[in-house]
């Protein structure tokens, strides 16, 4: 019997329209009414992913920003992981340099340049703040992740020189093929799930996660049961113990009915 499920969003739960189906929220609040804990866990701050707390009506812990914060179900923070300052600072003068579109995520806030359709997803992910010119902007704050985005040709060249340069201080990873994530090398989403279920006692065992992309990775092969779904990446449905449906066929639902609810 599993006693926690840890769920993505953006591409799991949501579908196209960026809606989560009346069918996957009904079979999400039956598991939790059997005692199940549910958990998301996301690319996105809080703030972004708050519509869908509410409208699952979860309870417990939500794991933001891959992993790098841990709110409560109030949204206040209880645990984050930093990228050191000097880090920040290179990153940022990369950008400059290379005409990268950058966003900092700095506690509960999103700081660009300036608003852009290139981000390629609306803004309702972000809810980010113009500050004119990031590099003017940041002086010492505690920046939790950076996110780049452009084209995945010209994202992966700087994926490589930061992953050389810094090694095992930062942990860079691709969400989507235009979005490069880079966070403390301290930070996944399987680390953090770990953190939480060592909090909550239950074993890896008792688990199972389901995602859709290679940030969803360490999460999958952590948990007992992992799942990819039918739209995700070939890297994570790799190490998935179960491929189900896609995000258009209510794919995280199926997943939950054939193996926790049984029904």
């Amino acid at each position: 019997m599993y006693k926690l499920i840890a769920l993505d969003i953006d591409g799991t739960l949501l579908n196209r329209d960026h809606e989560i189906s009346s069918k996957t929220v009904n079979v999400i609040r039956k598991s939790m009414d059997r005692g199940i804990r549910v958990i998301l866990v996301s690319g996105r701050d809080y703030s972004a992913a708050e519509p869908y707390i509410k409208k699952l009506e979860t309870k417990d812990l939500f794991l933001g920003l891959n992993g790098a914060t841990i709110y409560d179900n109030k949204g206040n923070i209880i645990h984050s992981e930093y990228l050191d300052r000097e880090i920040v600072e290179d990153i940022i003068e990369i950008c400059e340099k290379e005409d990268i579109y950058i966003v900092l995520f700095i506690v509960n806030n999103t700081y660009v340049d300036e608003i852009s359709d290139f981000m390629g997803i609306d803004n309702y992910v972000f809810n980010s703040i113009e500050v004119g010119q990031v590099s003017k902007f940041y002086k010492d704050e505690n920046v939790t992740k950076i996110l780049l985005t452009h084209k995945e040709e010209k994202l992966k060249p700087i994926k490589e020189k930061l992953d050389f340069k810094y090694g095992s201080r930062i942990n860079t990873q691709f969400s989507l093929p235009q979005f490069l994530e880079i966070f403390n090398g301290e930070v996944n989403k399987g680390i953090a799930l770990k953190r939480v279920c060592e909090k909550y006692e239950i074993p890896k065992e008792k688990i199972m996660a389901v995602g859709d992309w290679d940030n969803d990775i360490t999460m999958i092969e952590y948990a007992g049961l992992g799942v990819a779904m039918g739209n995700g990446s070939s890297r994570l449905k790799k190490v998935a113990d179960f491929i189900t449906k896609s995000n258009e066929e209510d794919g995280a639902a199926y997943a939950i009915k054939k193996f926790v609810l049984k029904d």
